[in-house]
């Protein structure tokens, strides 16, 4: 119970079949439409910090206005990031100088360097999801240290924890 693996006989869909399910015009990249997006969601975070800078007073009083301002202008910068983050991973253009050119001045903007992140967020694709080899949200291997670990903490908050590495298989 609660160990996340599929039961016997569990038929999942295989890599090819989720994505012939998906139709294929989703798949094709439109390098006017894409520069569309950068150019709003430039505009659109610009335009907020013009905003701000020039209508919030700079005092204390203002705290909360800055507050909600941070909260805004953060959300709408995250368009920025999700183009960045396209060109990171070649979905932004088939014309690989725009998508390299883009995706070097959003970085660039949002204090990332791209081709080191661009690098370092390929390798954490290559494990993600994975069970024992993904770089966040692994769980630990039964019969691991770690796993006798966890067990004893969640013994000791349903407060049936008897002393310390005494713990009974759940």
């Amino acid at each position: 119970a609660g160990l996340g693996v599929p039961a016997p006989g569990t038929a999942w869909p295989s890599k090819a079949e989720v994505l012939g399910a998906i139709p294929k015009e989703c798949f094709r990249k439109s390098t006017p439409r894409s520069l569309g997006y950068a150019a709003g969601s430039l505009a659109l975070t610009l335009a907020c910090g013009a905003l701000g800078s020039r209508l919030l007073p700079v005092s204390w009083a203002a705290a909360p206005l800055w507050a909600a301002y941070a909260a805004v202008t953060g959300t709408v910068a995250t368009g920025c990031w999700v183009v960045a983050h396209e060109c990171g991973h070649g979905a932004f253009s088939d014309n690989k100088l725009v998508q390299t050119l883009v995706g070097y001045s959003f970085h660039s903007l949002l204090l990332v360097p791209y081709f080191s992140w661009q690098r370092t967020h390929a390798v954490h694709h290559l494990n993600t999801n994975h069970v024992t080899e993904g770089e966040t949200h692994v769980p630990p291997v039964l019969g691991s240290p770690d796993a006798s670990q966890a067990l004893e903490a969640r013994e000791r908050l349903r407060g049936r924890g008897g002393p310390r590495g005494a713990v009974k298989k759940v």
